[in-house]
């Protein structure tokens, strides 16, 4: 920090560092939403309606006499078979990218320090922080001109470090502009 200007030096700025760091705090963000019970459990609760479609057909229509009622029951059948494996295919893929994200957190503690002093040292952050979509895309626009890490990045930093817990929406939502 250049004490005499306020302002931020980018000489020797981390921009690697702080890519990689948004991009792995982006991941945590997403898994924990992907990993909710209810992102989860919906293929198994298809795979019983489906099944439940499959007993009735059976149990209404005689099976041996009809090919309709007998294909029927093969297809709901195999479509209940096929969302179980489906699911417990996802549910293995969300499990490992989540031991695989814990085993390396981002947080906002192992943020270079020059990149939070970056953010924080902001002329738009000084007097009031980001709360609505012109004041973050202010911010963002702002760190994202002090070092070339691109916009992806600086909206990730001003999220985790002036926004989390503050604002409603995910960080998912606040990136991608579909904000409350």
């Amino acid at each position: 920090m250049n004490q005499e200007s306020g302002s931020v030096s980018t000489v020797g700025f981390p921009v690697f560092a702080v890519r990689e760091w948004a991009a792995r705090l982006y991941e945590q963000e997403r898994l924990e939403q992907d990993a909710a019970w209810w992102r989860l459990a919906w293929p198994f609760l298809l795979a019983l309606t489906l099944g439940a479609a499959a007993v009735a057909v059976a149990w209404r229509w005689p099976i041996r006499r009809s090919d309709y009622a007998f294909g029927s029951v093969v297809v709901l059948a195999a479509a209940a078979v096929g969302v179980v494996v489906g699911g417990l295919l996802r549910l293995r893929a969300v499990r490992k990218r989540r031991a695989a994200a814990a085993a390396r957190p981002a947080t906002v503690e192992s943020l270079p320090e020059s990149a939070r002093a970056a953010v924080l040292a902001s002329p738009r952050l000084r007097f009031r922080w980001p709360a609505d979509e012109p004041s973050f895309t202010a911010a963002r626009d702002s760190v994202a001109s002090l070092a070339p890490m691109g916009e992806f990045a600086a909206a990730v930093l001003v999220w985790a470090l002036t926004m989390r817990g503050r604002v409603d929406g995910t960080l998912e939502d606040w990136v991608r502009g579909r904000h409350p």
